[in-house]
């Protein structure tokens, strides 16, 4: 009975495992689009852009607690797991010093094992609802990602082409708008925001800063404009 209890419970903890790395994935992501918005913020920006920035802080916010609530779920998890492998093993020790009790159907059992089995099957239902709870959230928020995060991209590479074209000679604006349009894709994609995020978190560890001091970002051309006039 206490096997099957325990590798019930390790099935919980692969789940939250695989749970709480797409929530990790989804907090970095939320943290790399905040900051993306924070830094192209600049003085006079309309009001629809200030509450996109917003918008991207409480996404941030939101993961950021999700991400707590998956690895103190896991910490549980984990906790319970031990707790039944001490007790198995306190049996065990008991069985072997006492051979009449070696048939599990006379035997009777032990406190420890009584409130562990109790435990884990209120366990199983309330991290049921949890682990149900948080992919939900983790759905939700992956496709909200992929579409705001193409619908920005698009308005921002249609806002930035008109502004290349509308101030440069054609055969200039042309090849500008193709080395540019090229960076602000590879910029989104996922292979160089997981190279970012992996770089950032290696500068913090050898140089002891926060993650935030070595935020990544390219210089629009309008403002690049402005700044060489």
């Amino acid at each position: 009975k206490m096997d099957e209890k325990i590798r019930e419970i390790s099935s919980i903890l692969e789940d939250w495992k695989a749970v709480t790395l797409q929530v990790r994935n989804l907090e970095r992501a939320a943290e790399a689009d905040f900051q993306k918005a924070k830094d192209d913020r600049q003085p006079n920006q309309s009001e629809e852009f200030a509450s996109f920035v917003a918008e991207k802080l409480k996404n941030r916010t939101t993961m950021r607690k999700v991400l707590n609530n998956s690895i103190q779920s896991m910490q549980s998890t984990r906790e319970l797991i031990e707790e039944g492998l001490r007790i198995r093993s306190q049996n065990i020790q008991l069985e072997s010093a006492d051979h009449d009790v070696n048939d599990e159907k006379n035997r009777s059992f032990q406190p420890d094992e009584a409130n562990f089995l109790s435990d884990v099957e209120d366990f199983k239902k309330s991290t049921f609802r949890s682990l149900e709870s948080i992919k939900k959230i983790v759905k939700q928020m992956s496709s909200e990602s992929a579409t705001s995060a193409n619908a920005s991209t698009k308005a921002e590479l249609e806002s930035e082409k008109e502004f290349i074209f509308s101030h440069c000679a054609e055969s200039t604006a042309n090849c500008l708008w193709s080395a540019v349009s090229k960076l602000r894709i590879l910029e989104r994609s996922l292979d160089f925001q997981g190279n970012l995020l992996e770089a950032q978190e290696n500068a913090t560890r050898s140089a002891g800063y926060s993650q935030a001091n070595f935020a990544y970002g390219s210089t629009p051309y309008a403002t690049w404009r402005r700044l060489m006039q």
